[in-house]
C-alpha cells in the first residue's frame, strides 16, 4: 500500500494537487505554520514500537503541492512530482 496526498478545493470540489509519496505508512504528521506539513515517513515492511523506523521525511506546501524530502538511508534530498 502507498500513501497518496490529494488537495481538494472545499469551495468547488475539485482535486487541486496529488503527490504519490512512495511511504507505506506515515508514522508523524506536523503542521508548519498555516502552509505546511511535515511527514515521516516509512517505506517497506517496517514494524512500530521499539522498532520503529522513519525512513524519509517529507515537507509539503498545501497550497500548491510542492513537495520536498530527505532519504536518510540514501542521505539525500528529493522532489517528489505533483499529478
Amino acid at each position: 500500500m502507498i500513501v497518496i496526498l490529494t488537495a481538494i478545493d472545499l469551495k468547488d470540489g475539485k482535486k487541486t494537487w496529488t503527490i504519490d509519496t512512495g511511504a507505506s505508512d506515515i508514522n508523524e504528521l506536523y503542521s508548519v505554520g498555516k502552509d505546511y506539513i511535515l511527514l515521516f515517513c516509512q517505506n517497506g515492511s517496517g514494524t512500530m514500537g521499539a522498532d520503529f523506523n522513519t525512513n524519509f521525511i517529507l515537507y509539503v506546501s498545501l497550497k500548491d503541492g510542492t513537495c520536498t524530502g530527505y532519504d536518510f538511508k540514501y542521505e539525500r534530498s528529493f522532489k517528489l512530482p505533483m499529478h
